[in-house]
């Protein structure tokens, strides 16, 4: 038995796909800079990164800033110090993309939404998939709120002493 009948197939309206709907073009954007110098004693190396990406799924994207930081100090003739800090700040959108019934995330929602339901109701709410009532309304992704913030900040610092002519100890700390 259809389940839909030969005029109501006929009477219905053209509707955007619902994947045309949660579906977005997609962009990164990254920046660099570095900068180093030094002299004979004394060298450093200093780098940022910024790197911002937007999802080709709504409700999806990344941010992130990265700095380095490296000196490295010739304290005598067999004697070398170095210090490195690494830093990251990150925050990534997540959007839920498997599962079942109200987990399936959001392709799995926009492929089994009806072509002939609209996704927005004229008060601005998101209706009901009437056919799979417990699958989310695809749109309604865009309103997670799932982030993952991480911060990260990474040291070392190392010892370099000659012993004699092409033999060498090292010691690296790390945190």
């Amino acid at each position: 038995v259809p389940y839909y009948t030969a005029d109501q197939l006929a009477a219905t309206t053209n509707l955007p796909s619902a994947m045309s709907q949660v579906l977005r073009n997609g962009y990164i954007n990254q920046q660099n800079i570095s900068m180093s110098g030094g002299n004979d004693k004394t060298t450093y190396f200093i780098s940022g990164n910024y790197f911002d990406q937007k999802g080709t799924v709504i409700a999806t994207g990344m941010k992130r800033y990265n700095g380095l930081v490296r000196i490295d100090e010739k304290i005598s003739s067999k004697l070398k110090a170095g210090v490195n800090l690494i830093g990251s700040n990150s925050n990534t959108q997540n959007a839920v993309y498997g599962g079942t019934f109200e987990n399936s995330g959001v392709i799995p929602a926009a492929q089994n939404w009806p072509a002939n339901q609209p996704l927005v109701n004229p008060d601005c709410s998101y209706p009901i998939n009437n056919q799979y009532a417990a699958a989310p309304n695809p749109l309604s992704y865009q309103l997670n709120n799932d982030h993952t913030i991480a911060t990260r900040l990474l040291s070392a610092a190392n010892l370099e002493y000659e012993i004699i002519k092409d033999l060498k100890a090292s010691a690296i700390f790390s945190y």
